[in-house]
């Protein structure tokens, strides 16, 4: 059976340390919920491609157990990535 995954996706200036990120990380891996908050390129200058290349190299495998939380421009790149994945997923 899948592992539910969570992927937590940073905005414009911040990082995985930033915000409400670890709080949640903590509360959700002591739930045995597996946990990333992916450390996106050059978040001072975000690039589009840049982002969207990350998403698509760490963000694999999308099942009903994998969710995509966005923080800020995080929202924006996890929707991009979304319109990228075929139709019948």
């Amino acid at each position: 059976m899948s592992h539910t995954r969570v992927f937590i996706v940073h905005g414009y200036t911040a990082s995985p340390h930033s915000h409400w990120f670890p709080w949640l990380k903590a509360r959700l891996e002591a739930r045995d919920i597996r946990v990333e908050v992916l450390a996106m390129p050059d978040p001072h200058h975000p690039q589009p491609a840049a982002w969207d290349a990350a998403m698509d190299s760490l963000v694999r495998d999308h099942d009903e157990r994998t969710f995509l939380l966005g923080h800020s421009l995080g929202c924006i790149t996890i929707l991009r990535q979304l319109s990228r994945l075929p139709a019948s997923r």
